[in-house]
């Protein structure tokens, strides 16, 4: 894909966004954009077995020593999160694994990337029948219910005008006999 901007952001010490070079293995990986019919949101999903992996490397400006501060510090536990910007629009790609990360720890980080977990949850979920008056989530935790008030509301006139338009005079009796009329 031409004319991407690459992003980390480095969410669990606060560090921020930072622009990098595009990680080594990006352009194997097969992209795949949905866009329901007369809708504006899209989802993106890539590579569906885990085997795809992003490589990050000193040599390449890819904040690699923030990477390894990362691995070291909080392990599996880290948060980054892979952002492709593209037209200006950022979309989240999704997490990096670092629970199954591989590194020396001097030149190169290599991982899988987690699909936005939110946008895999709801599509996990959106066969569910949620029932909107319920005391817990569908998580099965607790949660103020919906408390259900009668109110009335004024119904408002309704205004129809009917016209019919023919592209000549129309004459027509119907159910009476035409001799009956002249009597």
């Amino acid at each position: 894909m031409a004319g991407e901007t690459f992003k980390l952001n480095f969410v669990t010490n606060g560090e921020g966004i930072f622009t990098i070079n595009e990680p080594i293995g990006f352009n194997s990986i097969p992209f795949t954009l949905k866009q329901e019919d007369k809708r504006l949101g899209r989802d993106i999903f890539f590579g569906g077995d885990n085997e795809n992996k992003f490589e990050f490397y000193r040599k390449r400006s890819h904040k690699i020593d923030l990477l390894f501060y990362y691995y070291e510090t909080y392990g599996w536990e880290s948060e980054v999160k892979l952002i492709i910007e593209k037209d200006g629009i950022d979309n989240i790609i999704g997490d990096l694994d670092f629970a199954n990360a591989e590194t020396d720890l001097l030149e190169y980080f290599k991982c899988s990337v987690i699909q936005d977990s939110g946008q895999a949850l709801l599509k996990k979920r959106e066969d569910i029948t949620v029932d909107l008056f319920s005391d817990e989530t569908v998580d099965e935790e607790y949660i103020e219910p919906l408390v259900t008030e009668n109110i009335l509301v004024l119904s408002k006139p309704t205004i129809q005008k009917s016209s019919w338009e023919t592209p000549e005079t129309f004459s027509k009796t119907i159910g009476v006999d035409a001799g009956q009329l002249e009597s």
